[in-house]
């Protein structure tokens, strides 16, 4: 037997279930925007960081470059290591943190301290040449990097916006989905027993009247039923 009452609650207890598994949806797709959030930051402060220097290292290259094609040079008259230190030693400053960030260009920073320590003790062609081939090294390697930086940063923010869409659509079907059962599961209820109670209510007036013939199909199993 089951009374009005029990099914009351049963009704509630599916509905609050309904809204817990929904609830439970929401949250895991909220933590994965987090997380989505978290990884754009940290690709946008990657961007931020490399972005100075990469534009340091190509300043430098072509000041190397133009003192590599300058007349004097091409004459053999080499000018002491002061002359590139304006240009070459804040790019150099400036590697050591990016040597901790990327491993990858530990072999490249460290041809190009050796390439600045050789033209420090004797400023010659040589030495210039390979201080400007080995930033060329490190200005292409930088380049990729924020090639795939930017990359990224346009597929996790496609991402977000695709997820941040589908939550949308999945919370406003769930909204509409929970709402249109729950008014047919009422209405449903509501009118059985309503019709119920109706045809209890005929019979017992025929029965008043002194009908005495077969009785109601009963087809319930709560208060009305018995």
């Amino acid at each position: 037997l089951l009374t009005l009452r029990t099914k009351g609650i049963l009704a509630l207890t599916v509905l609050i279930l309904y809204i817990a598994l929904v609830a439970v949806f929401a949250n895991q797709q909220r933590q994965k925007l987090f997380f989505l959030v978290q990884e754009i930051e940290s690709n946008h402060s990657r961007q931020a960081f490399l972005t100075p220097v990469f534009n340091n290292m190509a300043s430098s290259l072509i000041e190397t470059q133009a003192i590599l094609s300058s007349p004097e040079y091409a004459n053999g008259h080499y000018p002491p290591y002061e002359r590139f230190a304006d240009h070459i030693e804040p790019l150099g400053a400036s590697l050591p943190k990016m040597r901790q960030v990327y491993s990858l260009l530990d072999k490249d920073i460290e041809n190009f301290d050796r390439a600045v320590a050789s033209l420090r003790a004797i400023s010659n062609v040589r030495h210039l040449t390979e201080v400007r081939n080995s930033e060329q090294k490190l200005v292409a390697k930088v380049h990729d990097i924020l090639t795939a930086l930017q990359a990224r940063s346009g597929e996790l923010s496609e991402t977000y916006h695709n997820t941040q869409q589908y939550i949308n659509v999945v919370a406003l079907s769930a909204n509409i989905t929970g709402a249109v059962v729950s008014v047919i599961v009422i209405l449903f209820f509501f009118t059985n027993l309503a019709k119920d109670i109706k045809r209890l209510q005929d019979r017992a007036v025929a029965v008043v009247a002194g009908y005495d013939g077969e009785p109601l199909v009963n087809n319930r199993r709560d208060e009305i039923g018995g």
